[in-house]
């Protein structure tokens, strides 16, 4: 009860802030809540695996891959309508960013190698591909020092609070919209039986064992949640901010 009063506290506070910083600075404002949003993703790349057991702290190369993946759906197919492209982006960046953290799941399993180590490792990896395919695959000359081609408008995110200065200043799109969905869950999650099963795999798997749950199977989804979650991490920036993968 203390935590989530806490909680509650703290998100009062939050947007109390953003409210008062939105009549002194609106663009600042915009752009705090914008610049969260794949802060948020990357949170919980980390928070769900860890309650079973398995420590992601590769969120950036799997926003890398998503984005990058996003950003190739979007240029590739610009004949599709929005309703149908923006999700198809969206998906292409959870898969991404689902499969990135699975090479290190897999690492794991067959060699033994801490996930600690081989996450970190790959996001290095992920940045190597991800220069690769800008700068040899598909370059474009741009006022950043590296990106990809703009995707079709019919893949970029509206800008919501057209109404409001401070939200089309700062560029927030849908994709803040998705993140405080995703916050929603997790919280309802948190007070779910699901929460206890994934507390259990992680803290005590010989409890959860003998309770019948299958415990490679349950640390293998919430690691593929935490990839894909951190793959959407991306679509910020890539379908919202720039239009464009940028290699940084």
């Amino acid at each position: 009860m203390l935590k989530n009063a806490r909680l509650i506290a703290l998100a009062t506070f939050v947007i109390a802030f953003v409210l008062w910083l939105s009549h002194i600075d609106p663009a600042s404002a915009g752009s705090s809540v914008s610049n969260a949003t794949p802060l948020v993703f990357a949170a919980l790349a980390f928070a769900i695996p860890r309650s079973t057991g398995f420590i992601n702290i590769g969120a950036e190369g799997q926003m890398l891959l998503g984005g990058l993946s996003a950003a190739v759906v979007g240029i590739v197919l610009p004949g599709l309508p929005p309703w149908i492209l923006i999700p198809l982006c969206c998906l292409a960046a959870a898969v991404a960013g689902a499969l990135g953290v699975m090479c290190a799941w897999l690492l794991k399993i067959v060699a033994d190698v801490d996930e600690v180590i081989s996450t970190l490792l790959l996001t290095l990896s992920f940045q190597a591909f991800g220069s690769f395919v800008v700068y040899r695959v598909m370059p474009q000359t741009s006022i950043y020092q590296g990106s990809t081609p703009q995707i079709s408008p019919n893949a970029v995110f509206p800008t919501l609070g057209q109404g409001y200065e401070w939200a089309r200043r700062g560029q927030i799109t849908v994709a803040t919209v998705i993140a405080i969905v995703v916050i929603v869950v997790y919280y309802f999650h948190t007070h779910s039986q699901a929460r206890l099963v994934m507390k259990s795999v992680g803290t005590t798997p010989s409890v959860a064992s003998s309770a019948g749950y299958s415990i490679r199977w349950v640390r293998f989804t919430s690691v593929v949640i935490g990839g894909a979650l951190a793959g959407l991490g991306s679509v910020q920036d890539v379908l919202g901010v720039h239009g464009a993968f940028i290699d940084r």
